[in-house]
């Protein structure tokens, strides 16, 4: 009985412990790109100019959730004028029309890569993927060695006193 216990409980920790590697993987890859980009990016400033509301629906649970993306305006350092919707939003609005922040974006590339890579600069919003692919990464990989571990302990055979 022992045995074909082990059994069920390697596959499942082999997988998660797989998954797990592989995002703590992509995370590295992730923080490399991120911090590659602090070096590079220029900082501005930048205004919110508007509040963009988003709802989507879940059909499953008939739930509809709203979200508020903030467009942010800059001037690039050679005198373009930037504007960007923020990848990140949320409910409450974080932040009002209006408000000045610190935007961060790419000073070599051309214009559409500008707004592609302008994010506001905040912990957040630079390292809220990576941070999240570590989370769950780590989750995958020590639930993945915890069932290896049990699986390892139920196969060997205990001594009796």
């Amino acid at each position: 009985m022992r045995s074909s216990n082990s059994q069920t409980l390697k596959i499942p920790g082999i997988t998660f412990g797989s998954i797990g590697i592989v995002f703590l993987i992509a995370t590295s890859i992730l923080a490399m790109q991120t911090r590659s980009f602090l070096e590079i990016g220029e900082t501005t400033a930048g205004t919110v100019i508007d509040i963009v509301q988003r709802t989507s629906s879940s059909s499953e649970t008939e739930r509809t959730r709203t979200f508020y993306y903030p467009i942010i305006e800059f001037q690039a350092r050679d005198g373009e004028t930037i504007q960007f919707e923020s990848r990140l939003g949320s409910n409450p609005p974080a932040f009002n029309r209006g408000e000045n922040l610190t935007v961060i974006y790419d000073r070599e590339a051309t214009y559409r890569d500008r707004i592609k890579s302008a994010t506001i600069y905040s912990f957040w919003n630079l390292w809220f993927i990576p941070v999240t692919a570590g989370a769950i990464g780590s989750f995958f990989t020590i639930t993945g060695m915890l069932l290896l571990y049990i699986s390892r302990r139920s196969r060997k055979p205990r001594l009796q006193k």
